[in-house]
């Protein structure tokens, strides 16, 4: 269980549908694209009622996720993306198990992001993040 614990810190990732692939790689040589458009929303259902509706409830649709993936060879291929136009993550995927019944995967993936905040002083600081991430599929 201890196993099981510890190593959800490294193997797990964020559950974003515009990172999903499918196990079976596309092939040597091959190309593919992608482009997902997703948006997030909040709703504070015991907010003051003097707040306008928009600081209680909103929904924003987000600036598409771009992706590209380059087969390279029979079991691996690379991907790239931009993420929501505002920042970069790829992968290397190996389809260790290939059969007519079923795939099995590796996709380990990272992804590099920015986040500026600003102050009461005026002032503002940006944060620098990496994420990692592996998928089994």
């Amino acid at each position: 269980m201890g196993l099981l614990a510890a190593s959800s810190l490294l193997l797990l990732g964020c559950p974003n549908p515009n990172t999903y692939t499918t196990p079976r790689t596309i092939g040597s040589g091959r190309f593919q694209g992608s482009a997902a458009i997703e948006a997030w929303g909040f709703y504070v259902p015991n907010a003051p009622a003097y707040l306008p509706a928009a600081d209680r409830a909103a929904t924003f649709v987000m600036p598409p996720t771009l992706a590209l993936r380059l087969g390279l060879g029979n079991r691996w291929e690379i991907g790239v993306r931009a993420s929501d136009m505002s920042s970069l993550g790829g992968d290397v995927k190996w389809n260790f198990l290939k059969t007519s019944r079923i795939d099995l995967a590796i996709d380990p993936a990272f992804q590099v992001y920015q986040y500026t905040a600003n102050n009461t002083d005026g002032t503002s600081q940006t944060f620098e993040f990496l994420t990692c991430r592996c998928w089994w599929a």
